[in-house]
């Protein structure tokens, strides 16, 4: 099992993944990193839970409105049901991994 070190909102975090998984953790982290930040300097210094409940908030909405012009799109094109269904689970299962990885970021910042 794999350990990445990451930094959320200048808060450290050790994480455990797969092995082969710690480049893509590295990434999901650091685009997290910059919407805590983002966050910072327009809200000021949140505290530790709020920071991160707002940044999955904003990546939340992000989804959304993917989806949202995924299917304006596919409309407008006349995509197949199989297609639109794909999608869905592709979105679906992008969903599911930011609700995993935020679990994981709120049980290890408990423990800290």
């Amino acid at each position: 099992m794999g350990q990445v070190a990451v930094t959320i909102g200048g808060n450290n975090y050790t994480l455990n993944c797969r092995d082969g998984e710690e480049e893509r953790l590295r990434r999901l982290a650091g685009y997290v990193d910059k919407k805590a930040r983002d966050l910072n300097q327009t809200l000021g210094n949140l505290p530790e839970s709020r920071m991160l409940l707002m940044s999955c908030m904003l990546i939340a909405d992000e989804l959304e409105e993917a989806r949202e012009g995924h299917e304006d799109v596919g409309s407008a094109a006349g995509a197949t049901q199989t297609g639109d269904e794909e999608t869905l689970q592709f979105l679906k299962a992008a969903s599911d991994r930011v609700a995993r990885l935020t679990q994981t970021l709120q049980n290890q910042a408990l423990e800290v």
